[in-house]
């Protein structure tokens, strides 16, 4: 959040004659970067503005009774604090929940969302609560696919219209892995295709119909169409469950061994 604060002082002279010397302003924002301040002073001359950069400035001439001179603190972040930000995948939607405390002059959230392919582009909006207390807020976006990675960042408005923006989290919906075995029945061997939209690990997990695992292999695939042939010699007859997992999600198929 950014707003401008600012600190007048005046110079009053008196007597009468002139004389060189030096006056100091200070201002007790401690926790404030120099390079946020500037220094403007009210004597007519149109060029009011000087950036401090958190140096001594000198002024040559005549500086006459009455003249203003400000200490301006530009961009003075507001006091809010996002303590957290989070999205989290729960069935087939993502949950974004925040906490902040100190909402003083914030009016509200927009909610904004993006993919790989697409910006980011605002979802939902949320009015501040208001207050100097903690706060809590969630919103579910249902509008989601599967295999998809979304991208969830907060922006922060105030009520001058200034705002900032939170750090971005992200949360995925994963699918089903599309898997194709055959034959099925098989006697010696099932092979069991995979498709792949991007390169990555995969587990082929096999069990029997008590649950007992007998094959377990991990290997990376390739984008697009991937065959594993799995070797049955030996395997005594019966119902067989195969379960492939990707990043892409989970599958499990039924097969049949035969003598």
């Amino acid at each position: 959040m950014q707003d401008d604060v600012y600190e007048v002082f005046q110079v009053t002279v008196t007597g009468t004659g002139s004389d060189n010397g030096t006056f100091e302003l200070a201002t007790d924002y401690n926790s404030i970067a120099p390079q946020d301040y500037y220094f403007v002073v009210n004597d007519g001359s149109g060029n009011p503005l000087i950036d401090l950069m958190g140096s001594d400035y000198l002024f040559p001439g005549q500086q006459n009774n009455g003249n203003d001179y400000f200490i301006v603190l530009s961009n003075f972040p507001l006091p809010l604090q996002l303590l957290a930000f989070e999205a989290t995948k729960r069935n087939n939607t993502i949950i974004t929940n925040w906490e902040t405390i100190d909402e003083t002059n914030l009016s509200h959230y927009q909610l904004q969302r993006s993919t790989a392919q697409t910006p980011f582009q605002d979802i939902a909006s949320l009015p501040a609560q208001g207050g100097s207390f903690q706060q809590s807020y969630s919103y579910t976006d249902k509008n989601v696919l599967p295999n998809t990675t979304y991208y969830y960042r907060l922006k922060m408005v105030d009520n001058d219209g200034q705002f900032e923006y939170s750090p971005i989290r992200s949360a995925r919906i994963a699918g089903d892995t599309p898997i194709k075995i055959y034959p099925n029945p098989a006697s010696n061997e099932l092979n069991v295709e995979v498709h792949a939209n991007a390169e990555g690990p995969a587990t082929f997990e096999v069990r029997n119909h008590a649950g007992g695992k007998i094959y377990l292999q991990e290997l990376e695939l390739l984008e697009g169409t991937n065959t594993l042939p799995i070797h049955l010699e030996g395997w005594p007859a019966g119902v067989y469950f195969i379960k492939v997992k990707t990043e892409a999600g989970t599958t499990t198929e039924k097969f049949l061994k035969t003598n």
